[in-house]
């Protein structure tokens, strides 16, 4: 699992590091990114669509909704 994710991009790693480990909200990463909280959940949205993706091609099975050590992605 850790090697899918170091193979994402920055962004994508950063956008999911600050929603499980950070726990900040979506208004919270709009304000530091500089962005719209609409652009962050789309962001957001897609960054787990990679993330699924890159697990699934490394055949580790994971839940409908993605979680690492009990954070929700």
């Amino acid at each position: 699992m850790g090697r899918v994710f170091r193979d994402l991009t920055d962004d994508d790693r950063e956008l999911l590091s600050l929603v499980a480990w950070e726990r900040l909200d979506h208004g919270q990463i709009a304000r530091m990114l500089g962005v719209s909280r609409n652009a962050v959940r789309i962001r957001l949205y897609r960054a787990r669509k990679r993330f699924a993706r890159g697990l699934a091609r490394a055949g580790i099975d994971h839940p409908r909704a993605i979680a690492l050590e009990g954070s929700s992605l």
